[in-house]
């Protein structure tokens, strides 16, 4: 994606609120590093989820391991595809991901939420359509597809309900996950799971620090079914910063936003043909192979 007439590769991540870009290669580019003003009592502004932090300097915005971002710029001109942008806003951060070599931004959904998008793993492919067509004629590629309500956090994420192993779990659908996540203090509350419990595999860490890997029977919603889905279980930290942050500053109001249970990433998404209609607020999904023609026999 062109930004400021220059190609990089950037991370189409549904589950990131605002754009974001490498702040070496902001500087690189002459861009000015820009301060958000400090937070006021309030956080976050109720029906407004997807309102600019420049009319709401009091917005606070986070990674999803709680590290703050402080910084923004505003490039002159950005591209996707057929849409041009003037004046584009993206926070900055710093871009270490050895998974992704040469990473210089992320596109949240500031960037494409206006607009229907596909989302086709298997083939690579992310389309932007027009908003303007008729409800519920948008999955071109197969004829049998599962449609399901979605709604919007007041950060902009795309919400849903998946159901685990029998249980109802507020979920984030996000393309910049690699694994599908669930909070340990889900699995605790929800599934009675610990660090030690009967099958629970550690991968990194120790404790509460520690991230871990469990093997569930099922993860379903509408006609999506994911027979036994290894999870990942980590340690929810956006929620713990947010939690201490209204501790530290006395806030009277406490903070709106709700950090999911689970995080849908791209180890059950690539299994997944997917159709985003914002206006509709609908989720359309088929398997990844639906529509695919059959190979020719050898």
């Amino acid at each position: 994606a062109p930004v400021n007439g220059q190609q990089i590769l950037m991370l189409f991540d549904t589950g990131a609120a605002r754009g974001i870009l490498d702040a070496s290669f902001a500087h690189q580019l002459g861009l000015p590093a820009n301060r958000i003003p400090l937070a006021q009592p309030v956080f976050a502004l109720p029906r407004h989820p997807l309102v600019s932090f420049q009319m709401a300097p009091s917005t606070q915005f986070f990674t999803a391991n709680g590290t703050r971002l402080n910084t923004y710029t505003v490039a002159s001109s950005f591209d996707l595809g057929a849409v041009h942008a003037k004046g584009a806003t993206f926070m900055l951060a710093g871009f270490a991901d050895p998974n992704i070599p040469g990473l210089k931004g992320i596109l949240g959904s500031d960037r494409f939420r206006d607009y229907d998008v596909e989302i086709d793993p298997r083939a690579r492919l992310v389309n932007l359509f027009s908003q303007d067509h008729c409800e519920g004629h948008v999955v071109y590629w197969a004829d049998r597809y599962s449609d399901l309500p979605i709604g919007f956090s007041a950060d902009g994420e795309i919400r849903l309900v998946m159901t685990l192993d029998g249980n109802d779990l507020d979920t984030v659908l996000d393309t910049g996950a690699p694994n599908t996540t669930l909070s340990l203090q889900a699995a605790r509350k929800v599934f009675g799971l610990d660090t030690d419990s009967p099958g629970m595999e550690k991968m990194a860490g120790e404790g509460r620090d520690g991230v871990y890997r469990y093997r569930f029977k099922s993860l379903t919603a509408g006609g999506i079914a994911i027979a036994n889905p290894r999870l990942v279980l980590v340690r929810d930290t956006l929620a713990d910063r947010l939690r201490q942050e209204e501790i530290d500053a006395h806030h009277l109001m406490p903070d709106t936003r709700r950090t999911p249970q689970l995080i849908l990433g791209m180890d059950v998404l690539r299994q997944l043909h997917l159709y985003i209609a914002y206006k509709e607020h609908k989720l359309y999904v088929t398997a990844a192979s639906a529509g695919t023609p059959p190979s020719p026999a050898h």
